[in-house]
């Protein structure tokens, strides 16, 4: 308990330490309002049977309280109005305690959703090769939910904790002997429900953190595969492999719901079977049925208010155990990201120097969990400024792991990558590399906010925007628009784009940097010959802008390139014009 306390201290600002402080308080108040009022009861019911009855509570006459305060003639109105107002003004308090306690939720998964995305982000790129985004998705969306359900949960444990101490103390003050046994007989009851379900629960949490992950997992595949999916009608199987996973979740769920709503039925049961029986005993031994109405009535009253405490503990003690698995794991990312530190990959070259970037020595390699695969090997070359570079080679040569490590995503096992940069105190060489893949990612929004990527509204530069659309060779595009202009809704993925339409924002967007170094990988390999040759002759134009590298596959991109590296198996095999190359290595026509 001491390490949750101090896992959630890490977690959450000051002001929600104190607000969980606060709601504690809160649960003492309540503690008082149930002692008073289930107190009060037994009190009303010996008044009215008679009248002349006095009762001491702790030493104070309540039967003289009632008399000298009393607003109506009769002390039994008085008793019964005075036990109303404890209770309405228990409701309001209620009413106020689930607010802020809502508000304070509400906080929480504000909080610790900021802190999961923010942690995610401050993770290195590998991390995100060696991860299924759904899970990470999984992740932000529902165990955050879980892992305040987890907190809550304790909360709650303390609310109903407070409130059955208050109903024992009341029955220990009028007989000792029957509240000690009453708590001892349910609390073993309890104790025995949450000891045969320990095992059972804990396997609940560990299967439904896998299951969950499951669904979101198939979900994304179902989405992100759509087209491929009705072009081979293989619907039957995706719906399948969603079904299963679905399943084997909403099993958990049925029974770790049974178990939650089983000491519900089993308490109830056990409060008839008692009250029956002590009315009995008592009936048995000839006791006067009027002495006994008092004190059977705070009992019933008792058992009835214990029920739904002990229930609601044992239901949340089952919360506990389920969701702690999403707890942890959500506080181990969170705590994990405190700690990383952006690792400067690069140097910064001489202003002197003709090279916008110069690598040296570079060597990395993939850790997968039963080996390590080399990727680069001892890698040299460099960029000449205002040139424009080719990178070829056939699938695995490294070329892409280069281009990850040059834009800082992947950090060099050993080597050195110096850039030159206009801005000599620049510590992010990104500000100045942009980079336009095969397959651009386009948010269903504006024209505008995808070209001016992650800029809040206020901060975009429209003029900017426009020079970079005609650079990109989006102006007859933007024309045939022109009634929405730049505040066209692109769709999703770009789905109202034609593929040259596309790549072209992609351009548009890396220019909006202003960079000093535009890297394309394979960013005309999907389109037509004529529209390929449109976009290259876009990029050509470029050139005296910026230093520009080209990935590609397909050697009609990189012919017009000033110098072309051959990249076989993680090093430079040969360097030079593409004729050069294509005379010397038969292999690359």
């Amino acid at each position: 308990m001491i390490s949750i306390i101090r896992k959630i201290n890490l977690i959450f600002p000051q002001n929600i330490s104190h607000s969980i402080i606060f709601l504690y308080f809160g649960l003492i108040i309540l503690t008082l309002f149930e002692f008073i009022g289930i107190g009060s009861i037994p009190i009303l019911i010996s008044m009215m049977i008679e009248q002349e009855t006095d009762m001491n509570l702790f030493g104070f006459s309540i039967m003289n309280f009632v008399n000298k305060n009393s607003f109506f003639e009769n002390s039994i109105l008085m008793m019964g109005s005075l036990i109303i107002f404890i209770f309405i003004l228990k409701a309001i308090f209620l009413l106020f305690f689930n607010i802020f306690e809502l508000s304070l939720r509400k906080k929480m998964k504000l909080i610790i959703s900021q802190k999961l995305v923010t942690s995610y982000l401050k993770k290195p790129f590998i991390f995100f090769i060696n991860n299924n985004t759904s899970k990470l998705a999984k992740n932000v969306i529902t165990e955050v939910d879980q892992s305040v359900t987890f907190i809550t949960s304790l909360i709650n444990i303390s609310r109903e904790i407070s409130i059955v101490t208050a109903l024992f103390l009341i029955m220990v003050y009028f007989e000792p002997l029957l509240a000690i046994y009453v708590f001892c007989l349910i609390a073993v009851l309890v104790a025995v429900f949450l000891y045969a379900t320990d095992k059972k629960l804990k396997k609940i949490g560990e299967k439904r953190w896998n299951f969950y992950g499951n669904v979101f997992k198939s979900v994304s595949n179902i989405f992100g595969g759509i087209k491929d999916i009705k072009i081979f009608k293989r619907d039957t199987l995706f719906v399948e492999n969603f079904i299963k996973s679905k399943k084997d979740y909403e099993e958990t769920l049925q029974v770790s719901e049974f178990i939650r709503r089983l000491p519900k039925i089993i308490l109830e049961v056990f409060a008839i079977f008692f009250l029956v029986g002590l009315t009995m005993i008592f009936i048995q031994f000839q006791k006067n049925p009027l002495d006994l109405i008092p004190i059977l009535s705070l009992i019933a009253v008792s058992v009835i208010r214990f029920i739904p405490s002990f229930n609601t503990i044992a239901a949340e003690i089952t919360y506990i155990k389920i969701y702690k698995l999403a707890f942890e794991n959500v506080f181990k990312e969170i705590v994990e990201s405190i700690n990383i530190k952006e690792s400067k990959n690069s140097l910064l070259l001489s202003e002197n120097s003709n090279n916008v970037i110069e690598i040296k020595n570079l060597n990395f390699d993939y850790e997968d969990k039963k080996k390590t695969i080399p990727s680069i090997k001892n890698l040299n070359f460099h960029i000449e400024k205002n040139s424009m570079t080719g990178i070829i080679g056939k699938s695995g040569a490294g070329k892409s792991t280069l281009i990850n490590i040059i834009l800082g995503l992947l950090s060099p096992k050993s080597g050195e990558i110096a850039i030159k940069s206009s801005e000599q105190n620049t510590t992010k060489n990104s500000k100045k590399i942009s980079y336009v893949p095969q397959d651009i990612f386009l948010s269903d929004d504006t024209l505008k906010n995808n070209i001016a990527f992650g800029c809040k509204e206020i901060e975009i530069d429209d003029d900017r925007v426009n020079k970079c659309i005609k650079e990109a060779g989006l102006s007859s595009f933007l024309s045939q628009n022109k009634k929405e202009g730049l505040d066209m809704m692109i769709g999703e993925k770009g789905i109202k784009l034609s593929g040259g339409e596309r790549q072209r924002v992609g351009i548009a967007r890396a220019l909006y940097i202003q960079p000093e170094i535009l890297i394309l990988d394979e960013a005309t390999s999907s389109l037509d010959n004529e529209t390929e040759k449109d976009v290259m002759r876009t990029i050509l134009e470029l050139k005296s802008k910026c230093s520009i590298i080209i990935i590609a596959h397909r050697l009609s991109t990189i012919e017009n390139c000033d110098n072309v590296y051959f990249l076989e198996n993680g090093t430079i095999k040969d360097q030079g014009k593409l004729n050069d190359l294509l005379k010397k290595y038969q292999k690359l026509n």
